[in-house]
């Protein structure tokens, strides 16, 4: 029998832990939108924040309130998102565009 060691980081074919949530997000020139899925893909909220450090602060905040949030999808993620995406990196957030 041998055994596999468990990978320190997280990536996209590791499977959901107990708690963790998925975050999803519009991205716009003055609102973001975001969405938090559970890993079934029930949505937990969505709410809207402002394009500003402030209110990706904000966003991660509220989307922390509904899980651990270790993975999100960023729709414009090269203009509108750009902010946001560096907001998510430094927080440890795997991103996807």
């Amino acid at each position: 029998m041998t055994s596999r060691k468990r990978k320190t980081s997280a990536t996209n074919t590791d499977p959901p832990t107990l708690g963790e949530v998925v975050l999803g997000v519009d991205t716009h020139g003055e609102v973001h939108v975001a969405a938090v899925v559970c890993p079934l893909g029930q949505i937990l909220g969505t709410k809207s924040f402002p394009a500003t450090a402030v209110g990706y602060r904000r966003l991660l905040a509220w989307a922390g309130k509904l899980g651990t949030v270790r993975r999100a999808g960023v729709e414009g993620a090269g203009t509108f998102g750009a902010g946001l995406c560096r907001c998510l990196l430094a927080q440890h957030v795997e991103v996807s565009k």
